[in-house]
């Protein structure tokens, strides 16, 4: 994945992708996301912008949450919880397992702000959630529960699981690597398809528009 500046995706849903720290001095590209509703400002999983992109966020208004979607996405919420003062909400299940502080806890199938809510992803990494957004014809907000990775997509270590095959290529589920549990993994895979959405937003990889939810049922079969 290349820098990508702050893009309109879809109504209310923008994109951006930068660099986040992922194990000591390593870093790799990937995305967070911004989703608007006429009161809220919310930063998923959120990286630090260059300068120009910070001014075409606030463009949009002050950020009023942040929702994290698993312990590996704190990335730079500290930077943004003391630019705007942003509390910060995540999985209760990571209550003893996030490295940052968490204003509010929640938990599968409750409302959030922007019209959002969370879907428990259980055999995933602990505590993964996929955010459903609501709007239009629906779209799932993904941390690491599905990737799309394409050829050329991130940098090292992440090739080096690919050139292994131990990251799928194109539109997949969590690397099992990193599963907690396949089997339940699985259950949380096929029980997407129960949800209304033709969108899927990956943190890892370029998002699906439109048509989503016919390319997941495929994989889950």
């Amino acid at each position: 994945m290349k820098p990508e500046a702050l893009t309109d995706c879809l109504p209310g849903i923008y994109r951006a992708v930068a660099k986040v720290p992922i194990n000591g001095p390593m870093s790799m590209m990937a995305a967070m996301h911004v989703i608007k509703t006429n009161d809220a400002l919310i930063l998923v999983d959120p990286c630090r912008l260059p300068d120009s992109d910070l001014k075409t966020l606030e463009d949009l208004g002050t950020p009023t949450h942040i929702i994290i979607t698993c312990s590996n996405h704190v990335r730079h919420t500290q930077f943004y919880r003391d630019r705007y003062k942003t509390p910060v909400l995540a999985n209760r299940a990571l209550v003893s397992k996030i490295e940052t502080g968490v204003d509010t806890f929640f938990g599968d199938g409750d409302a959030l702000p922007g019209g959002l809510s969370g879907i428990d992803m259980p055999g995933m990494s602990p505590g993964e959630t996929i955010l459903l957004h609501s709007g239009g014809k629906g779209a799932l907000i993904v941390g690491d529960a599905i990737f799309n990775y394409q050829k050329g997509d991130f940098a090292l270590p992440m090739k080096l699981f690919s050139a292994i095959g131990m990251l799928p290529k194109g539109l997949s589920p969590m690397p099992g690597f990193a599963m907690e549990n396949k089997a339940e993994a699985a259950k949380s895979s096929r029980k997407l398809l129960d949800y209304t959405f033709d969108a899927i937003f990956v943190s890892h990889g370029s998002p699906f528009l439109s048509g989503a939810k016919a390319k997941w049922q495929e994989v889950v079969a």
